[in-house]
């Protein structure tokens, strides 16, 4: 992630002449450095613009940027060949290890209760249905 650093100075002020009066017009420059080159620079007059007005500003901007080297990494290309090669291989390899790799999750979520004649009974957590799960022993019995 780019590390932003941030500074403001005061600008010499801006001169207008109106109505054969001159007018001094007090100016701030505030600068967004990144990796020490300025990236975002902007000058204000201090009477139509506060500083913390002009720092939430630079904050959007900076929030902006780093939105967008997020969107560019994930749609990198060298991130989409990685996921597209996960996804051929996945496509691919899921009829061979399919129920194998979905086991862990039946194991996680299977019930603590099994069918019995007399209704529903506790299994115990260290029964052999609970380290193998219905699936696995299914595919052993050929169901």
């Amino acid at each position: 992630m780019v590390r932003f650093s941030g500074s403001s100075k005061a600008l010499f002020p801006l001169i207008q002449e109106a109505d054969a009066r001159t007018i001094s017009l007090p100016r701030f420059l505030l600068q967004i450095r990144s990796n020490d080159i300025p990236c975002y620079v902007r000058r204000y007059v201090a009477s139509q613009t506060s500083l913390s007005a002009a720092v939430d500003r630079a904050r959007h901007w900076i929030d902006a940027e780093r939105q967008k080297e997020r969107f560019d990494f994930l749609f990198s290309p060298a991130v989409l060949l990685v996921v597209g090669i996960l996804l051929i291989f996945s496509w691919f390899l899921h009829p061979i290890v399919g129920w194998v790799s979905i086991a862990r999750f039946w194991l996680v979520f299977q019930s603590r209760f099994t069918l019995r004649l007399g209704g529903l009974a506790p299994v115990s957590p260290l029964h052999w249905s609970g380290f193998i799960g219905t699936a696995m022993i299914f595919a052993v019995a050929g169901l």
